[in-house]
């Protein structure tokens, strides 16, 4: 059989966890998930038994073959392989005139082990009346003696052949009666490799560098194709997370070796670093892990350690001259490393995440600028990360700007960035998450957008505007706020975490944004609220619905407006209903919304009254939906609305009008 070979079914139970591959094969989809269903079943029957005193040994292997019937798939492959090279139509691998001469000499082998069986085999059928339906009849076969089927299983490592040896035998007749007629397969005529070198580097071009890598193994001529599009991204990480029980200080300088050695390969290989066009390197070492193996940031332990590694990252920036992506994890930025990326050229994205600025970068007076940067992404975990912001007074061209903060704590721009550059000035598109919640820093926010639209002919250029607090804004401070933003051409507009949603909030936003395509807005019910679930809003639907009237281009609409019905059991639990907070959600049942699809349409052509434009509908509930109506107009203006409940919003569209951190 096509699978009996050691070192592919080696491989295969090497894949069987990993990264899903295309399959080349017939029903080797079906067959690596049948393997997991059976590792699954056989580990689900080991907890059950030992949950019960019943102990079962991990190393049974006739239990999970017991529960495995992948070899169905792997037989099924073998006989219909053979029969699809006469028909003309097969699977990936291709119907080659070599791979139809070795099938054949196989299949003529297993088919004389099948006639064995087939002598020995008796019939019985059970007829199974289904009601108002039709009768189903059930085939097994019994084999005399057993040891013929037992051997043949052996023979050709497979399992419970007998539930399936119905289907052997009929699809091993249609082999033999093709055999004795000696018919002629259908070799295939065109191939991959007969089309021309640009149609290659076209589909290589659209593809995944991991598709074109697969791409590239298959044969020499599209391995050297395939060498300008497999090396595109390169990720080199330093160490993994150092734990307490770790000898942490002999772990870092064992993996800081690896590290170097990874660095001495890429800069040995100058075909590959000149073909990087994405690259990330990172370290998994974070201020607690540095701590416990003596290399607290700062300390002179730290310098003399990292020293060697930033040499060997300026080294490799030096020589990749055709980047356009570069990511930096929980790094020191030093004043070498930004020269070096000064003459990056082509250099458009600039991401830093948890990264320190070196003692020498912290004067800025001759630091290069790097203009070729129009998206910039700053990951700030702790207070001593906010540093890395002072890098905005080099980007002079950034045009995409996300601040990102994921530490403990909600983070705030420092003062003296604030004072030092202005990236409103050029940017676009800016989204800031899990900003600080006090009404200082966000007025403080305020005044830095409002800054970079004064003087003379100055406009905010921003089209797109997310903010992210986790705390409620009150309303003095959002009117601040939108007053900054007011003249800015906004197509797209994300405020979560608002306090106030009052009438005066939607005439603001139609004043102010007139041409305003997207609008999210998610609502806090109290500070105790933190997320971005469903909140009780304090009007009706009806209500906000004709809040809307005044956005005469809006397509999108999100908010977190709570469509789901509370059981109260006894009155003593109302207060929690009304709290809605993470304590609530653990005492009480929130039922979920009842799908009746009418109902659902009827609230989205309300909007539609007010909004005639309305494209999506969609009731936020953290990263899904708890209903997302979609509207459609055909040319004749017919309106067709689909509703769906608690669908995920990742989708492109989402990620345009409602970026998510990290995004």
């Amino acid at each position: 059989m096509d699978s009996e070979d050691e070192a592919q079914l080696a491989q295969e139970k090497k894949k069987l966890f990993s990264v899903h591959v295309p399959a080349l094969r017939l029903y080797e989809d079906e067959e690596r998930e049948a393997k997991i269903l059976a590792y699954r079943q056989y580990w689900r029957e080991i907890e059950e038994r030992n949950n019960t005193g019943d102990e079962m040994p991990h190393d049974d292997v006739s239990r999970l073959a017991h529960y495995d019937s992948s070899s169905f798939y792997r037989v099924s492959r073998f006989l219909k392989s053979f029969i699809r090279f006469h028909e003309g139509s097969l699977d990936l691998s291709g119907r080659s005139e070599r791979r139809y001469s070795s099938l054949r000499k196989r299949v003529i082998a297993f088919l004389q082990d099948v006639e064995l069986i087939q002598r020995h085999a008796t019939r019985h059928e059970q007829r199974i009346q289904i009601p108002l339906r039709f009768e189903h009849v059930l085939v097994h076969y019994v084999v005399d003696p057993a040891h013929i089927l037992k051997d043949f299983e052996e023979k050709y490592r497979l399992s419970n052949v007998h539930t399936f040896l119905d289907d052997i035998f009929t699809n091993a007749d249609r082999c033999r009666a093709l055999l004795q007629a000696e018919t002629a397969p259908i070799l295939q005529q065109k191939y991959l490799t007969d089309l021309p070198p640009e149609l290659i580097h076209r589909i290589m071009d659209v593809s995944e560098v991991t598709e074109a890598r697969l791409l590239g193994a298959t044969c020499r001529e599209f391995h050297e194709i395939s060498r300008a599009y497999a090396f595109q991204t390169r990720s080199l990480t330093l160490g993994k997370t150092l734990h307490r029980h770790d000898d942490t200080k002999a772990d870092a300088m064992h993996y800081r070796e690896r590290f170097q050695s990874e660095l001495d390969f890429l800069l040995s290989r100058a075909d590959i670093l000149q073909r990087i066009r994405d690259l990330r390197i990172s370290s998994s070492w974070d201020d607690d892990s540095l701590e416990r193996a003596d290399l607290a940031p700062g300390s002179p332990a730290h310098e003399d350690f990292f020293a060697p590694v930033k040499r060997g990252i300026l080294r490799v920036f030096n020589g990749t001259n055709n980047l356009l992506q570069l990511h930096l994890d929980q790094l020191d930025i030093t004043r070498s490393m930004i020269s070096a990326m000064s003459s990056m050229h082509a250099l458009s994205t600039l991401s830093l995440s948890g990264c320190r600025l070196g003692s020498h970068l912290r004067s800025w007076s001759r630091a290069p600028q790097l203009p070729q940067v129009v998206n910039a992404t700053f990951t700030l975990f702790y207070p001593a990360h906010y540093d890395s912001l002072h890098v905005l007074r080099i980007l002079p061209n950034v045009q995409k700007l996300t601040l990102v903060g994921l530490g403990y704590n909600d983070w705030a721009i420092p003062e003296s960035v604030i004072l030092l550059c202005n990236p409103f000035r050029t940017a676009k598109r800016v989204f800031i998450s899990d900003y600080a919640d006090t009404d200082e820093d966000i007025l403080m926010l305020a005044a830095w957008i409002a800054a970079a639209s004064q003087g003379p002919g100055q406009r905010l250029p921003l089209t797109h505007f997310k903010l992210e607090v986790k705390r409620g804004i009150r309303q003095h401070v959002l009117i601040t706020l939108l007053s900054a933003l007011h003249g800015a051409p906004l197509t797209a507009l994300s405020l979560v975490g608002l306090s106030y949603v009052g009438q005066e909030l939607f005439e603001n936003l139609a004043s102010a944004f007139p041409d305003l395509g997207a609008l999210t807005l998610v609502h806090r019910q109290n500070d105790l609220q933190r997320r971005n679930g469903p909140s009780v809003w304090p009007g009706t639907t009806w209500e906000y619905a004709a809040r809307l009237a005044g956005f005469a281009n809006l397509r999108y609409f999100g908010w977190n407006f709570d469509i789901r019905p509370v059981l109260v059991d006894v009155m003593c639990n109302l207060p929690l209903a009304e709290k809605n907070d993470e304590e609530a959600k653990s005492l009480l049942l929130f039922q979920e919304p009842v799908d009746y699809a009418s109902d659902w349409q009827s609230l989205a052509r309300l909007f539609l009254v007010y909004c005639p434009m309305l494209e999506r509908l969609l009731f936020i509930s953290d990263t899904t939906s708890q209903l997302e109506c979609i509207i459609t107009k055909d040319q004749s203006g017919k309106i067709t609305i689909d509703t769906d409940t608690f669908t995920y919003v990742h989708q492109d569209y989402y990620k345009e009008v409602n970026p998510r951190s990290g995004v």
